[in-house]
């Protein structure tokens, strides 16, 4: 019955009922606040972590870290989507514009990203009444029409939790491999013919500890290790116009823009692949993390080192870098993590 409507007032349909004006928020911990799996009983009680009190200036907008969905946003597992309420074609069509007409952001925690993305939308009314095996696909996936994600890189909760989390699950390797794992699988599975079309913010989210810089730059630079490859993968592979954006409001109430600490051309990401490929070596980030010692000048070594001579930068938190990428010092320097470890 919709196909009989001309396509313009179709549009027009849609745009009112599914055009939002804000990134629309995917996943479960953008509505709760994140625990890690081994922090999920009683028995465990994790200091909290209290935020900084920041004064926000005028023009500045926090980002959205609210515990309650908004009754006034039409989100992926909405009733305006249900093929059991439209019908299937017509939430079929709806369902392709909604994707391709408004911005989503996803967390990398667990498996939001590839959920969201790579799953055809029938799964997100499977419940109740509806079961997997009774419901018909509305045969599409996602990431085939979305042309603008923000992919949230979230380790705000990691200060809190790492006394325990470092005890029961060797936390800081676990959170860093975790989001390479949630970036590398995103990456691998994007074709390059939806890539090009892409447009994506990937936004490293932190909560820095007052007066512990060391602790703060040490954990940033293993966390822009984490999503190290993946960026070139999209920006150089398969030519998706990304962005990377870091915000913590420690630091500062606007989100700062770290794009530019990218600056390995195309040429030299593909000397580095070449140099991985010709040493028969699998890329991890934990090959190259910034690793915790009790030494402090050793520490700092470690910070400094890979600061300057694996991303050209003066400070592990700048926007900008102060030389080039050369070959010397951490660059490509392929090394295996066995021999990381030794």
């Amino acid at each position: 019955m919709h196909t009989k409507l001309p396509l313009e007032l179709r549009e027009l349909i849609y745009q009112y009922l599914y055009l939002e004006d804000g990134p629309i928020p995917v996943g479960s911990y953008h509505f709760t606040i994140y625990v890690p799996e081994p922090l999920r009983s009683e028995d465990n009680n994790p200091p909290a972590h209290s935020e900084p009190f920041i004064i926000m200036p005028e023009g500045a907008t926090r980002q959205d870290h609210s515990l309650e969905r908004d009754e006034h946003v039409v989100y992926p597992d909405s009733r305006l989507l249900d093929p059991a309420y439209l019908g299937h074609a017509l939430a079929r069509d709806a369902s392709m514009y909604y994707f391709k007409s408004n911005t989503f952001t996803v967390c990398t925690l667990e498996n939001a990203l590839s959920d969201f993305l790579f799953r055809d939308p029938i799964h997100n009314f499977i419940g109740g009444q509806t079961s997997l095996e009774s419901a018909e696909p509305l045969g599409l996936i996602p990431i085939d029409y979305i042309r603008n994600l923000e992919i949230r890189v979230k380790y705000e909760h990691y200060f809190t939790y790492l006394t325990f989390y470092e005890e029961l699950h060797d936390g800081e390797k676990t959170l860093i491999q975790g989001i390479f794992d949630a970036l590398d699988d995103f990456s691998s599975r994007v074709s390059p013919a939806t890539a090009s079309q892409l447009h994506v913010e990937i936004c490293m989210m932190s909560a820095s500890i007052p007066l512990r810089d060391s602790l703060n730059e040490r954990t940033h630079l293993n966390v822009l290790e984490a999503i190290r490859v993946p960026v070139y993968v999209l920006k150089h592979d398969l030519g998706a116009d990304i962005k990377i954006t870091h915000y913590d409001e420690y630091l500062s109430p606007f989100p700062k823009d770290k794009t530019a600490i990218f600056q390995l051309s195309k040429d030299q990401w593909s000397k580095e692949k070449r140099a991985f490929e010709a040493a028969g070596i699998e890329y991890s980030p934990l090959s190259y993390l910034v690793a915790r010692t009790t030494n402090p000048s050793e520490h700092m070594r470690l910070i400094r080192d890979t600061t300057e001579l694996r991303w050209g930068l003066r400070f592990a938190l700048d926007s900008s870098c102060t030389q080039p990428i050369a070959e010397f010092g951490r660059w490509p320097n392929v090394v295996s993590e066995t021999a990381h470890h030794r």
